[in-house]
């Protein structure tokens, strides 16, 4: 007979595992939303720091995205969170059903009914979905950090799952919108 505590930690790593399972479609999630600042000169580093600051010490989805709509309306033109609809980007992927954070959030719970049988995972919800939020908006500054210091934004990963060779020719991307 397993004890709450034994129960709880079995949970945790489940979910640490379909987390893990998740990582690479974040990842190129967040390295296509970074990838749309390529030819912005007004974003810095310290911008995205800010909100991912923001994400590490709070609870509320709804707040990390009310950031992000400050903001875009901040922004002037289609300069900085405006730009290639950079800002309305990162919403998407955080709050819509088909957006890569609400995807992996699915995945997560997937992998887990697979382990967890009998258990309302629903409860977890929004805990794995803040969580996977804090993670892809990290790996958002981390890959814009390294296109906005190397300027190398073709070397970031795609859906592929492969890197691009910098003599291939460029293709378009979509978003699921």
């Amino acid at each position: 007979m397993q004890t709450d505590q034994e129960r709880r930690l079995r949970r945790e790593l489940i979910f640490q595992r379909g987390i893990d399972a998740q990582l690479d479609a974040i990842i190129q999630a967040a390295g296509r939303c970074a990838k749309k600042l390529r030819d912005d000169h007004i974003i810095q580093p310290e911008h995205l720091q800010q909100l991912l600051n923001v994400a590490q010490t709070t609870s509320s989805i709804e707040a990390i995205t009310n950031n992000v709509r400050y903001y875009i309306g901040q922004a002037v033109g289609h300069r900085g969170w405006r730009h290639n609809s950079f800002g309305e980007w990162i919403i998407y992927d955080v709050e819509h059903r088909e957006g890569a954070v609400f995807q992996a959030v699915e995945g997560v719970l997937a992998y887990a009914r697979q382990h967890l049988a009998g258990a309302n995972l629903s409860l977890y919800r929004r805990e794995l979905h803040l969580r996977l939020t804090q993670l892809y908006l990290g790996y958002v500054y981390r890959c814009f950090v390294y296109g906005h210091t190397t300027q190398d934004w073709d070397n970031l990963v795609f859906a592929s799952g492969k890197r691009r060779s910098r003599h291939r020719k460029k293709s378009a991307e979509g978003h699921p919108r």
